[in-house]
């Protein structure tokens, strides 16, 4: 039986999966996606200074410092209502400027997949792929986490890292469902002709 099951093998949960190895707590990280490559990830994350002081801790060195290289530098952020536009104060006020453009103490921006990819590093004897959680029971001295391939894991403490529409969540607190905010976040990827 381990310590603690993180159910969910993206960003949050492979960071915590991370704080957990360099501290020493025994885990394991139980992942839907059959491997780490299976499908895209999105586009970019923006980190702003708690990410980044939350990163270093769980990190080992060697890792955030990739970590840091592997980041790119971004335009600012706009918002704009669906006439396109302005949307001024909707920023939130804790993001700063790109760290890349000059700003120490700046944001950085980080691509989906490099990051799962450094978060998992060092961590594959530890990550269970293919492991769809559908609920959990709890027992005398933990919890159970049941699989949809039938699979049991057990633990004294689960973590639901498994994102908007965690099974584990609805089962623990059914009235807490998402809410839509009326918000819509738009990027784009264009390729560079003749590079």
């Amino acid at each position: 039986m381990s310590s603690v099951i993180i159910v969910g093998g993206g960003i949050g949960g492979l960071c915590l999966a991370q704080g957990l190895a360099k501290a020493g707590i025994e885990f394991e990280v139980l992942e839907a996606d059959a491997g780490p490559q299976i499908r895209g990830q999105g586009y970019r994350l923006r980190i702003d200074a708690m990410g980044q002081r939350a990163l270093r801790q769980c990190l080992p060195p060697e890792l955030f410092e990739l970590f840091r290289a592997s980041c790119a530098v971004s335009g600012p952020a706009r918002f704009v209502d669906p006439q396109l536009s302005p949307l001024p104060g909707r920023q939130p006020e804790n993001w700063r400027e790109n760290a890349g453009a000059g700003q120490a103490d700046g944001d950085l921006s980080a691509d989906r997949q490099v990051l799962r990819d450094i978060l998992s590093h060092g961590l594959a004897a530890r990550i269970r792929w293919g492991r769809r959680a559908q609920g959990f029971e709890r027992g005398g001295d933990g919890v159970v986490v049941h699989c949809a391939d039938g699979a049991e894991h057990r633990a004294g403490l689960v973590v639901a890292a498994d994102g908007l529409h965690s099974p584990l969540r609805r089962q623990w607190l059914p009235q807490a469902e998402p809410e839509a905010i009326g918000a819509l976040n738009l990027y784009g990827k264009a390729a560079l002709e003749g590079v």
